[in-house]
């Protein structure tokens, strides 16, 4: 096959076998052969491939290396970023613990507090009312008496106003003690 390069004319010599592989690339690819020639010249010279290695072994160490740097970049970054972040976060759910057993604690301790203090409030109130009920009865009963001792009063003005000067002694007496005996049955 013979290749021109402008003003310069360069040949390469090859197999009739190889020139039909060379045709079918071209043809698979949709290019002539001139310009698949000269791309693939491009392509070793720019990646620095050799072609005889088929199974690319410069490019396994790249993609090594590449990876390599990948694993070490993350490693890195776990190191100053994900660790203390991770720490951090362990930290913070630690501290949020404690603050909800504090707040546990403390709200069963307001509760019992209040618990209590309702029923010792309850107590007070009931011995309040008892007391309240027994003054209420107390007052009944000093009015109920002072009613009674007026009727007694009312009783012994009438009756002291009936006498006269004529009136034995003795019934002026008995007056007398009717009316304390009423007073003491009071």
């Amino acid at each position: 096959m013979e290749v021109k390069m402008g003003d310069n004319n360069r040949s390469v010599k090859f197999s009739l076998e190889v020139d039909r592989k060379f045709e079918k690339v071209s043809g698979r690819l949709g290019r002539n052969k001139r310009t698949l020639f000269i791309q693939m010249v491009d392509y070793f010279y720019h990646t620095k491939k050799d072609p005889h290695d088929l199974n690319d072994e410069a490019l396994k160490t790249s993609i090594i290396k590449g990876n390599q740097h990948l694993t070490g970049f993350i490693k890195t970054q776990e190191q100053s970023l994900l660790i203390p972040i991770k720490q951090d976060a362990e930290r913070m759910v630690s501290s949020q613990r404690r603050i909800l057993e504090w707040l546990s604690n403390e709200e069963t301790y307001h509760h019992k507090n209040t618990s209590a203090g309702l029923q010792q409030q309850l107590q007070k109130l009931n011995e309040v009312d008892g007391l309240v009920r027994q003054l209420v009865k107390l007052a009944q009963a000093k009015e109920q008496l002072k009613s009674q001792f007026l009727f007694i009063l009312d009783s012994y003005i009438k009756s002291r106003e009936q006498f006269g000067l004529m009136t034995p002694a003795r019934e002026k007496e008995e007056l007398i003690n009717k009316v304390k005996q009423l007073v003491r049955n009071l």
